[in-house]
């Protein structure tokens, strides 16, 4: 894509939460999934994890990689929850 306005790679990213991308390194978006992520880090945490020879989509088919993709999306999750919940009793003591 050459229209630089239309690529989510260039997103106003301010203020964003942490965030997890996952890409396959056959995936025709590994490029903007890999801008993205590099641009990310500079606003908050980042995990980027590239699953070597996996298509676009491939989360969608049930495969020994998706699932221990989908594990560490929730390990992910979790962690995020425990650190707002640690958080939000921290501002509450204050």
């Amino acid at each position: 894509m050459t229209d630089v306005a239309g690529r989510r790679a260039y997103a106003h990213l301010e203020g964003m939460p942490p965030a997890r991308l996952l890409v396959g390194t056959r995936d025709d978006l590994i490029d903007d999934s890999l801008l993205l992520a590099a641009r990310w880090q500079q606003v908050a945490p980042v995990e980027l994890d590239v699953v070597a020879g996996a298509p676009h989509a491939f989360t969608l088919l049930d495969i020994a990689v998706t699932r221990a993709a989908r594990a560490a999306e929730h390990a992910f999750l979790d962690r995020c929850a425990t650190q707002a919940r640690a958080g939000a009793t921290a501002g509450a003591v204050s």
